[in-house]
């Protein structure tokens, strides 16, 4: 949002002035650092949460294979700062804007095309680990299914980022503009990040439904049923009366004395 307020990211590319391009790179950059920052703690807090649950059950080989993904999760961490400040010799010349000259900078799409394919590859690896052990717990169906579909929505996130890879190829190849057709990039990014927090609040967020949200729905479905239940008894019993009430109604020209001469 600053970058499209500020420094012309929701313009064409031949659009920015020329003293906002170094502030926009630099801009860039930041928004690439935080996106592997908050993605790649998304990812750790997961891998951590199937730790603490595995870690009373004799399962060393998952173990293991959770202290592999930690050690990916970390090395695209790490990874992800190098790409950016050892692009170019000297370092500031990656967004010094005219370029200096004598600098050297290396092609950034193949550098930004493997990073996002690691990063897509991390959150498959976070999905898809817990599945097999999921299976093999004793839980009841019900538990399984809810506990399964859960854990499906990260593929959402994979998805997202199979989206996030493509478009970061498509805007900086060929004729295209990048900073015109970044705001699908944009996009592609902050639906991979929310629905990995969403994902990870999950447990913590159906444990809040259970204590505090269910009862109070339960007290109001059941303020709801009964005020029905009251208004059908009053209902009822109005109905009642008014049938009484017509009973008794007299009337002369319809009454016969049965001891009158005629009278059946």
């Amino acid at each position: 949002m600053v970058g499209q307020a500020k420094y012309g990211w929701d313009r064409h590319g031949w659009e920015i002035p020329v003293e906002l391009i170094s502030t926009s790179i630099v801009l860039s950059s930041v928004a690439k650092l935080l996106f592997t920052c908050c993605a790649s703690f998304t990812r750790l807090s997961f891998l951590f949460f199937y730790y603490r649950l595995t870690k009373p059950l004799d399962m060393r080989r998952f173990q293991m294979l959770l202290c592999v993904a930690i050690s990916l999760v970390l090395g695209i961490l790490v990874a992800a700062f190098f790409s950016i400040f050892l692009l170019c010799s000297p370092v500031q010349a990656y967004w010094t804007f005219p370029p200096i000259p004598g600098s050297k900078c290396i092609r950034e799409l193949p550098v930004q095309l493997t990073m996002g394919s690691l990063h897509t590859f991390a959150d498959f690896v976070v999905t898809v680990l817990p599945i097999p052990i999921i299976m093999k717990l004793q839980m009841s169906r019900s538990k399984r299914v809810g506990t399964l579909s859960m854990l499906s929505l990260g593929f959402a996130i994979t998805a997202a980022g199979c989206v996030r890879t493509y478009y970061s190829w498509y805007a900086s190849t060929g004729n295209h503009d990048l900073a015109w057709d970044s705001w699908f990039l944009a996009v592609a990014v902050l639906a991979e990040v929310n629905l990995g927090l969403m994902c990870c609040c999950a447990p913590t967020i159906r444990v809040l439904i259970a204590k505090r949200v269910a009862p109070v729905l339960n007290s109001g479905l059941a303020k709801l049923s009964s005020s029905r239940q009251k208004g059908n008894s009053v209902s009822s019993e109005s109905y009642t009366e008014k049938k009484d009430d017509l009973a008794n109604i007299k009337l002369p020209g319809l009454m016969l004395d049965s001891g009158r001469p005629g009278a059946c």
